[in-house]
């Protein structure tokens, strides 16, 4: 496991160590009739249960298959431990069934009564209550947010559009059908034209990522140290420069590079260029001799640099 992914699976399993804790308050034979605990408690689980989901949020379309397997058996956790409070406590607050949708006290569900006539039975060792199905109307209303624009084929949004993807395959349970049809109305274009009918959501992330092809990392790399300043405004030159800079980090991230990393690796391309393709010899100098911790970082600096005899502006 990277650094990061540790960092953020051991806050989202801790969320979930303190869902479970708040819920034995409430989740007991006797539930208590304390309203200053019981508000406690419904205040602690929402918080907890919202906390989760932004940090999800974040971070989800970064994460490989495992990691996200990973991330739904916490939530299934957390969201059951929420579910069965609430039941216990008599609360209908609606609690979502997807990574996308938070808490709202003010959204209600109808009340789902509990039976409780055996008193020898403690409900904090009872099966797990199944949470309620999303509805069709729901699903496509999570859809509409995960994925609002049409997708034509450009190459420079395939992997927005891929990580969409990824995010409604992981709400999808029980919708799959529903999903297909949704995507394909977002295809348009040569997309569109490269699903079939009976296209799995994972054939159609297959097919796009096969038929669509975006430019390496070499030949961007390659276009970026040969594209010269030569008689071009400093500041075009330098947005020319930038706009290459952030096709090469989607190319190096598509190819398996990690952001963080592919991020370095474009700083030091732009520094390369503009310490050896600019028309100022001083902006030469100061490029090649600084240390730039990002991309932006470089280009900010390079158009700062007044001019000297050399320049062009």
């Amino acid at each position: 496991m990277s650094s990061d992914w540790e960092l953020v699976f051991g806050q989202l399993s801790n969320l979930k160590n303190y869902s479970i804790n708040e819920s034995k308050r409430v989740l007991k034979t006797k539930v208590p009739k304390n309203r200053a605990v019981r508000e406690e408690v419904v205040g602690n689980l929402i918080r907890c249960f919202n906390d989760f989901i932004r940090i999800v949020n974040k971070i989800y379309t970064t994460l490989n298959d495992n990691e996200q397997k990973l991330i739904l058996k916490l939530f299934t956790t957390l969201r059951d431990r929420v579910v069965r409070s609430f039941q216990v406590l008599q609360l209908n607050y609606r609690i979502p069934s997807t990574f996308c949708e938070y808490i709202d006290p003010q959204i209600k569900d109808e009340l789902i009564e509990i039976d409780s006539t055996d008193s020898g039975t403690d409900l904090d060792t009872t099966n797990t209550i199944m949470a309620t199905a999303v509805t069709a109307i729901e699903f496509f209303n999570l859809a509409s947010k995960i994925l609002p624009h049409e997708y034509d084929g450009s190459p420079d949004k395939l992997q927005s559009f891929l990580d969409g993807l990824s995010l409604l395959r992981a709400n999808a349970t029980g919708h799959e059908e529903n999903a297909v049809a949704y995507i394909k109305t977002r295809l348009c274009g040569k997309a569109r034209d490269l699903i079939s009918d009976n296209d799995t959501l994972q054939d159609i992330g297959h097919k796009l990522k096969q038929g669509i092809k975006t430019e390496s990392s070499q030949a961007v790399t390659s276009k970026i140290l040969g594209h010269k300043q030569f008689q071009k405004d400093k500041a075009k030159y330098a947005e020319y420069i930038e706009t290459l800079s952030v096709k090469l980090k989607r190319a190096y991230i598509s190819e398996g590079v990690p952001e963080a990393v592919a991020e370095t690796y474009c700083a030091n391309t732009v520094v390369k260029a503009l310490s050896t393709n600019s028309s100022s010899d001083k902006a030469k100098l100061i490029m090649e001799a600084g240390t730039f911790n990002s991309t932006q970082e470089a280009i900010t600096k390079f158009v700062g640099i007044t001019s000297d005899n050399n320049a062009i502006d």
